[in-house]
C-alpha cells in the first residue's frame, strides 16, 4: 500500500508570488539605474587597442642612462590618455597600471602628451618622478626637465596594464623586462656613435639605442639592395626626431645618406623655389635671423651646407658647383666638417668644388672660411628631415626619394665612403 503524498499546491503559490516580488523589484531597479545613468560605465563601450611595449634608455649626462618603459599603441578604436587636453566627449579615457617585479601595483598619475589627438603611432614613455614618486607619461621624454627627476625603475619582469578609465576594464597587457637591477647604467650614446634612419621611423645608434621619429606623410618602401627607403611629396612631408645631445655637434661629424632628387633639372634659383631641405637642426625665426647647428640642402643640381659659427658668431654657407645627372638618379652624398678645418662634400664619392658664403643665403657676401676653421654651434632643436624648421613658406620641403640617413661623430675614411657608395645598385 503506497503512502498517501503531501499536498504541495499551496507551496507553489507561495514560491509564485514571492518570484513575482522579486522580479518587480529587480525591473524597478533597473529602470531606475537607466534613468539616473548609474549604469552607464558597464554599459560603455571599450576600445580594443594594440599595442606594444618595450624599453628605453634616456640619457641623464654624457655617461650614464636610465631605463624607462617605451610604449607604441599601433591600432585598435579611438582613445585618448586620461589628462590628455581636449578629449572629445564620451570618448575613453585610459591610464597605465603597472605590476612591478615585487608584485607591487601603481597607476600612471599623471600625462604629458603634445596634441590633441589618438596617439596612434607615437611612442609613449612611462618614467617615475622623484617629486611625489608617481609614474607619468610622456611623449617628449628627452628633455632636461624631465630627465633631472627620474627614479630609475626597478630590474625584473613587469606587467604594463592599459586600462579603461570609464568601464574599468583592461584593454591591453604587455610585459617588460629591465634587465639587471634597472639602476643607472652607461650611456649608450658612447664615443664612435654612429646613428642611423634605417626603419619607419626611428634612429638607432650602434649600441641600439633609438631615439624616437614622427612620420609626418613620409612614405617608406624597400629601395635597392634591400634598403629602406623614403618617399617625400615635397607639400608637407618630412620626419621629425626628438633633440638628443649626441645629435648636437660641436666637433668632427659626418652626415651620409642617399638621394634621388625630383627637382634638380638645373642650378639653383634665387627666388628659392628649387631649395630642397635634406637634413637639419636648425631654426630660421624670419630674415637674416637663423641659428643653425647644421642644415644640409638640395638646390637645384648644387649642394648647400649652412651652419652657425660658434667660434666668430657668424653665420656661413657654402655652396657647391652644378653636380650632372642628379635629377631622378639615386646619388650618395657625404657632408663632413673638421672641427677648427674645412668642410667637404662629396658626391658618388667624388669631392665637390664649392663656394663659401658669410650669410644664410647662398650668393649673398662671398666669404672665407672662419679664420679658425669651422667651430659648429650646438643648438637644441629637433631633428627635421625632409623641411627646414621655419616660418610658413620657408620650409623648402624636399620632393624625391632618400635612404640610410645617417650621421658619424668622426670623419669618414675614403675607404669608408667608398665603402657606403656600393651600398646601392643604380
Amino acid at each position: 500500500m503506497r503512502q498517501k503524498r503531501p499536498d504541495s499546491r499551496g507551496i507553489s503559490e507561495i514560491e509564485s508570488v514571492i518570484l513575482m516580488v522579486i522580479l518587480v523589484v529587480a525591473l524597478g531597479a533597473i529602470i531606475f539605474a537607466l534613468v539616473t545613468g548609474s549604469l552607464t560605465p558597464y554599459l560603455q563601450k571599450t576600445s580594443l587597442v594594440a599595442a606594444s611595449a618595450g624599453v628605453a634608455y634616456v640619457p641623464i649626462d654624457t655617461t650614464t642612462a636610465m631605463p624607462v618603459f617605451d610604449i607604441l599603441p599601433q591600432a585598435g578604436d579611438p582613445f585618448y590618455l586620461s589628462g590628455q587636453s581636449n578629449i572629445p566627449e564620451g570618448s575613453p579615457s585610459v591610464s597605465f597600471v603597472l605590476v612591478g617585479p615585487d608584485g607591487t601595483f601603481a597607476k600612471t598619475s599623471g600625462t604629458d602628451i603634445s596634441g590633441t589627438g589618438n596617439p596612434y603611432g607615437k611612442s609613449m614613455y612611462i618614467y617615475r618622478d622623484q617629486r611625489g614618486g608617481g609614474y607619468w607619461v610622456t611623449d617628449t621624454m628627452l628633455t632636461n626637465e624631465k630627465t633631472k627627476y627620474m627614479v630609475s625603475l626597478k630590474g625584473g619582469a613587469w606587467t604594463i596594464r592599459m586600462v579603461d578609465d570609464t568601464a574599468n576594464v583592461i584593454l591591453n597587457e604587455m610585459t617588460v623586462s629591465i634587465a639587471g637591477n634597472g639602476s643607472v647604467v652607461p650611456n649608450p650614446l658612447a664615443p664612435e656613435t654612429i646613428w642611423t634612419n634605417t626603419t619607419d621611423p626611428s634612429l638607432t645608434n650602434s649600441s641600439g639605442y633609438s631615439i624616437p621619429f614622427t612620420n609626418n606623410g613620409v612614405v617608406p618602401f624597400v629601395g635597392p639592395n634591400g634598403l629602406m627607403a623614403f618617399q617625400y611629396n615635397g607639400t608637407g612631408a618630412y620626419i621629425q626626431g626628438q633633440d638628443n645631445p649626441d645629435l648636437g655637434f660641436t666637433g668632427d661629424m659626418s652626415l651620409s645618406l642617399w638621394l634621388r632628387p625630383a627637382d634638380a633639372s638645373g642650378p639653383l634659383s634665387g627666388s628659392g623655389s628649387n631649395w630642397h631641405t635634406i637634413v637639419g637642426k636648425g631654426q630660421l625665426t624670419g630674415g637674416s635671423d637663423e641659428v643653425d647647428n647644421y642644415q644640409l640642402v638640395q638646390m637645384g643640381n648644387q649642394m648647400y651646407f649652412e651652419w652657425n659659427d660658434a667660434a666668430t658668431g657668424l653665420h656661413y654657407n657654402i655652396v657647391t658647383n652644378s653636380i650632372p645627372n642628379m635629377q631622378n638618379n639615386w646619388n650618395y652624398v657625404t657632408m663632413e666638417v673638421t672641427n677648427g678645418g674645412a668642410p667637404a662634400i662629396y658626391v658618388n664619392g667624388v669631392s665637390q668644388p664649392y663656394s663659401v658664403y658669410q650669410s644664410n643665403t647662398p650668393g649673398v657676401n662671398p666669404s672665407s672660411l672662419p679664420p679658425g676653421g669651422v667651430h659648429l654651434q650646438n643648438v637644441g632643436n629637433d631633428i627635421l628631415i625632409g623641411k627646414q624648421n621655419g616660418p610658413p613658406g620657408t620650409e623648402f620641403y624636399y620632393v624625391g626619394d632618400m635612404s640610410a640617413v645617417s650621421w658619424y661623430n668622426r670623419i669618414l675614411t675614403p675607404a669608408e665612403i667608398s665603402a657606403n657608395n656600393s651600398t646601392y645598385t643604380t
